[in-house]
């Protein structure tokens, strides 16, 4: 009887206590929009998309967000060449056959009602060198009886400086996407890893071994995507996971990776070389 009663009245103090709580009205100052500039570098073409920011509170549609009529300009850094990226569609911008390895770019946005957003510089890595050691089925992985191939490679870190990259595969027809599996490597747990992405940290002018698998039904090719990238697409990638658990419920949440000055968004630069294999 006495447990029960206790239990009773436990909402009645709950509610004592909150009633002695003093509300606090708090006015968040609204800030003027800026540009949103998200482009990434390929080897054979820049992409941008351009648009405006805007209040987290209230609902925003995306048509009210992009920006048609702006103006990116490319510059290279390393020659003093400036480009004028031409206008696609649906805020988005592309310039073809342009970036040169090892060169620094920087990107520039305008638009009628904002201040001008630029980029910090970015360079342009160099191709990955890499070998195959081996490549072949593996097991079943589950009931159902879906099958998987695994890749084994063996990456080429040769310049003293600071290196980044990333692995992906695509199947044809296409169907999940799955990341890497193992690091045959001993020293692979040192190793900054951020899904897909990774840094030299452990492997710094040294030969690295890594282990790709991918799972598959029908498919009938599998094409691997073996990427050197900037140091800004790794630390944005680095930035993106946030503490889910609930041991990291009061934990501050990571903050969005940005190299955009009086804007928000990301440059990024990758440097790209496939291989393909047609499946068992």
């Amino acid at each position: 009887m006495k447990n029960r009663l206790k239990i009773l009245f436990l909402p009645f103090c709950l509610l004592a206590i909150s009633s002695c709580l003093p509300f606090v009205e708090y006015e968040v100052e609204a800030e003027a929009p800026k540009l949103v500039i998200n482009a990434k570098l390929y080897n054979d073409s820049l992409t941008v998309h351009l648009s405006k920011s805007a209040s987290p509170f209230g609902k925003v549609l995306y048509n009210d967000l992009i920006i048609n009529d702006g103006k990116i300009t490319l510059t290279d850094l390393t020659i003093n060449q400036t480009y004028s990226v031409p206008f696609q569609k649906n805020g988005r911008y592309k310039l073809l056959n342009v970036a040169q390895e090892n060169h620094l770019y920087k990107i520039e946005a305008e638009a009628v009602g904002f201040e001008k957003a630029s980029s910090e510089k970015v360079q342009m890595p160099e191709k990955i060198n890499f070998d195959i050691l081996a490549f072949g089925p593996i097991e079943p992985i589950n009931q159902n009886g879906e099958k998987a191939v695994s890749l084994k490679f063996k990456i080429q870190d040769s310049k003293p400086e600071k290196n980044y990259y990333a692995f992906y595969s695509y199947l044809f027809p296409l169907a999940n996407n799955y990341g890497l599996k193992t690091q045959v490597d001993e020293i692979a747990n040192s190793c900054d890893f951020v899904r897909n992405f990774l840094s030299d940290k452990c492997f710094n002018e040294k030969d690295f071994v890594l282990e790709y698998y991918t799972e598959y039904l029908d498919q009938k090719e599998i094409t691997f995507e073996f990427t050197s990238v900037s140091q800004s697409y790794f630390e944005y990638q680095k930035s993106l996971p946030q503490p889910e658990s609930i041991e990291t419920a009061f934990i501050e949440p990571n903050v969005r990776y940005s190299n955009i000055q009086n804007g928000y968004g990301v440059f990024v630069a990758k440097n790209a070389k496939f291989k393909t294999y047609k499946l068992f």
